[in-house]
């Protein structure tokens, strides 16, 4: 019989199908590893169960209203103490019910801790995955008071919960040794990398997406795809563009997204006339019309990247990123797009104009960024490395059990 998984994930269902990301939630399954995955989303805004398949079913509890990222009166965080405990109550019995024989959490902060618990209450293994440097991305977005204070509590979860864990699993490896000084153990740290469908890079293209925009033909076009927010360094983005737009009248900026600073970005860079012309700023799009809209770019910006620089460079666009976390992964100066030192606006924008001057270079560029991505991230290979990973949790459990 095929095991049944449960997914802890810090998210909200309706903001992950605005974002186009809600297709990943299928891709959980493994291609038929598991016979069932429950995926639970503690901080979303509003209770419900959601069935996408006879497979994946999503519950969500309202918690995000008390510690997330929404600003609640003093009466909602206040009484966050007594919601969370009544939450993790949920979370067991729904594991129960559920049958569930492997739990994910994917992070190491309040998911981790609700992963422990149902490890712990049903006496099965669980796992964390780690998707980012939360310090670093704590660093780019500083808090006050109420978010200060959550921020310090969650610091130190991780060093209860790495050691706890049956496996811990980064997506990249330059976090393996901060997992270690943490408290995970070197044996139990499993390298897993994000993966991506990639027929959609490579079939006809579905739509013009220079039409839709009126995008001019001959313009250059650099796009932008993810969350307008200080962890994405969104001061930066408008300073490149200001910069590249008042210099030159061949190209357009479009950027796809929303979040804290998307109000700022629309002032700083559509008040502007002479900045504005170059701009596109759209709200969130489906799937197919991002991909699309990669695919003609002439340069990706992703100065800060996940999933988005290595989208971009599965399209044939070469990216222009800060070198942080793991981007030079990906990101070979001058062979499948430039690496610049944080912050360091000029040089970004440089590297822009030579991809926008050199199309031929740039061109080439994205066919070696492309086939980097193809090799490391193919969904069908990195499946088969959470495969392993979870064929030896499970089979962990049955030595212990037996």
């Amino acid at each position: 019989m095929k095991p049944r998984i449960l997914f802890l994930v810090p998210a909200d269902y309706e903001e992950l199908r605005r974002k186009g990301t809600d297709r990943m939630i299928e891709e959980r399954d493994e291609g038929g590893f598991f016979e069932r995955v429950v995926t639970i989303h503690p901080l979303a805004l509003q209770a419900r169960t959601v069935d996408l398949s006879p497979i994946h079913r999503i519950y969500e509890f309202p918690l995000g209203r008390a510690l997330g990222s929404q600003a609640p009166g003093i009466r909602a965080r206040l009484s966050a103490p007594f919601r969370l405990a009544a939450v993790f109550r949920a979370v067991v019995r729904i594991a129960r019910a559920e049958r569930i024989d492997l739990v994910r959490a994917t992070d190491p902060y309040l998911m981790g801790l609700l992963a422990w618990r149902v490890s712990r209450v049903l006496g099965v293994p669980f796992c964390v995955s780690l998707h980012a440097d939360y310090m670093k991305r704590f660093a780019l977005t500083p808090k006050r008071a109420g978010g200060a204070w959550l921020r310090r509590v969650a610091r130190i979860l991780p060093s209860f919960v790495f050691p706890r864990a049956d496996m811990v699993l980064p997506i990249r490896q330059h976090m393996v040794a901060p997992i270690e000084r943490a408290g995970a153990r070197r044996s139990a740290i499993h390298v897993i990398p994000h993966g991506i469908d990639i027929a959609p890079f490579t079939a006809p293209m579905p739509l013009d997406v220079r039409a839709l925009l009126g995008i001019p033909p001959a313009a250059a076009v650099i796009s932008f795809v993810g969350r307008l927010s200080g962890d994405n360094y969104a001061a930066d983005i408008a300073e490149i563009i200001e910069r590249v737009a008042r210099r030159r009248r061949d190209v357009v900026f479009v950027l796809v997204g929303e979040g804290p600073e998307e109000g700022q970005l629309r002032r700083r860079l559509l008040e502007q006339p002479d900045v504005a012309e170059a701009v596109r700023m759209l709200p969130f799009q489906p799937y197919e019309r991002v991909i699309a809209l990669r695919r003609i770019s002439t340069a990706s910006l992703c100065l800060m990247g996940g999933f988005s620089l290595i989208e971009a460079c599965a399209a044939g666009s070469p990216a222009v990123a800060y070198d942080v976390e793991w981007h030079a992964d990906l990101v070979q100066d001058g062979v499948t797009g430039f690496l610049v030192s944080e912050h360091d606006v000029e040089a970004a924008v440089a590297a822009l104009e030579r991809l926008i001057d050199d199309p031929v270079q740039a061109a080439a560029m994205g066919r070696q960024g492309q086939l980097a991505a193809f090799a490391r991230h193919d969904l069908r290979v990195t499946s088969r490395i959470k495969q392993d990973c979870y064929t030896q949790l499970l089979n962990g459990r049955r030595s212990i059990a037996g």
